[in-house]
């Protein structure tokens, strides 16, 4: 408490020079009391408090009552400390010559606080610098949200950034919504590498990696389509050639060879006759007769325009000759003769081109 009177003094009492030392000496004596503890607010004046003890982490110079390892203290030169359970929770460093600083600032309801880069520079850049080998770590944030991906790094817009939805997974998120997802396996030394390009040139969508030889596999989920270009793509070009990883069984996908100079169909027979190889042929019939012959598309043209080429081989010593009639979608039907218009069986081949 604040210090006490030495003495009460009564009406026309003499002051004596001991009685005036004593009250001197108790305020010399207890200046401290003066001050401790606080009873009303207390003006500076204009002055400062000056020569205060640095304190340490666990008794910081300045304490709140009860708490006595946290508050503030000064570890070093140029360098102001904040203590919490006794440890350092921030610490604020001076640079010589500095003037650009940062800004922590609250904000109203639904407004994300912010730590703000200040100061006389016109622009000033925010540097987050880890210690060693250390990193900048960003929360998951809230993932996911009904429906909504929140990200856990965001731009000027709040919805658009980085998340990560899955362990070992990076997800770039725009308006909510997943655009593209990297995944990491264990030991991975291969990747991909996207390159821009200057003026008349084309960026790159390349696979890197350890390996001298790379691959790179671009697939769809499950049955749908890869589609290259759109209707203005000025063509699909290829560096050396395409490889199938293996002949396509069944029926034939839809335009799969859309070239007008590329067959759709074509097959050879035997003299009996039966199919030797083939291809969009779903099969051979031998009709009622000799040198009568239909054939089955696989897959059906779009219109009977299509184009047939083909021949056949000498049959009994004769030279045959072959005629392609009944025209369909979904078949043709042929015709083999000698020269005097005779039919007969013969061995042959047929080509079909056109649009599917």
């Amino acid at each position: 408490m604040a210090i006490a009177r030495t003495k009460l003094r009564i009406a026309n009492e003499v002051l004596t020079a001991s009685d005036l030392n004593a009250e001197f000496n108790g305020i010399i004596d207890n200046a401290l009391s003066l001050v401790s503890p606080w009873t009303a607010n207390m003006s500076g004046g204009g002055f400062r408090l000056t020569t205060m003890a640095a304190g340490t982490v666990g008794s910081p110079t300045l304490q709140p009552t009860g708490d006595t390892n946290t508050g503030i203290y000064w570890p070093a030169a140029d360098t102001t400390s904040l203590a919490g359970a006794g440890v350092d929770v921030l610490r604020a460093v001076g640079a010589a010559g500095g003037v650009n600083y940062h800004d922590f600032r609250s904000q109203s309801a639904g407004n994300a606080p912010e730590l703000q880069a200040a100061g006389t520079d016109t622009n000033i850049s925010l540097r987050l610098v880890p210690k060693g080998t250390g990193y900048v770590q960003i929360a998951t944030a809230g993932g996911i949200v009904n429906a909504d991906y929140v990200p856990g790094l965001a731009f000027a817009d709040f919805d658009s950034g980085f998340v990560q939805v899955v362990s070992g997974t990076l997800d770039m998120v725009a308006q909510s919504r997943q655009v593209l997802r990297a995944s990491g396996y264990l030991n991975a030394t291969n990747y991909i590498r996207i390159s821009n390009a200057q003026a008349s040139a084309t960026p790159y969508l390349e696979a890197q990696g350890a390996d001298t030889n790379v691959g790179l596999v671009v697939d769809t989920q499950a049955a749908g389509p890869l589609i290259l270009g759109s209707a203005d793509t000025g063509g699909v070009l290829a560096a050396t050639y395409f490889l199938p990883a293996a002949h396509p069984g069944g029926t034939p996908d839809r335009n799969a060879l859309y070239r007008k100079n590329v067959p759709k169909a074509w097959v050879s027979f035997t003299i009996t006759p039966t199919l030797l190889d083939s291809y969009n042929i779903s099969s051979l019939t031998d009709e009622a007769g000799a040198g009568d012959v239909s054939l089955t598309f696989d897959r059906d043209f779009l219109a009977v325009n299509y184009c047939a080429i083909g021949g056949n081989g000498v049959a009994s010593g004769s030279t045959t000759h072959m005629s392609v009639s009944d025209w369909t979608v979904g078949g043709v039907r042929m015709r083999i003769t000698d020269m005097a218009n005779t039919l007969l069986d013969a061995s042959g081949y047929l080509a079909f081109f056109g649009d599917q």
